[in-house]
């Protein structure tokens, strides 16, 4: 189950950025897009929070970095 799902565009393509349930207060984010006949998926996790980090914000900005690499969705 979800605590947080979220449709969203990955540089144009279909995602998603989503908080289970049971990572709430672990501070674990994940956003995934389609990629070939696949999903990339990207989490960041905040170890030592801080509390001015952004889980979220900061797997989109990876995933954004990744998704030029990755084949195009079939």
């Amino acid at each position: 189950m979800w605590a947080k799902f979220e449709r969203i565009q990955v540089n144009g393509r279909s995602g998603a950025q989503a908080i289970t349930q049971g990572t709430t207060k672990a501070r674990l984010c994940n956003v995934m897009f389609n990629a070939g006949k696949g999903t990339i998926q990207v989490q960041a996790h905040e170890i030592s929070p801080p509390d001015d980090i952004d889980e979220c914000a900061k797997a989109l900005e990876i995933a954004k970095k990744i998704e030029p690499n990755v084949p195009d969705p079939a």
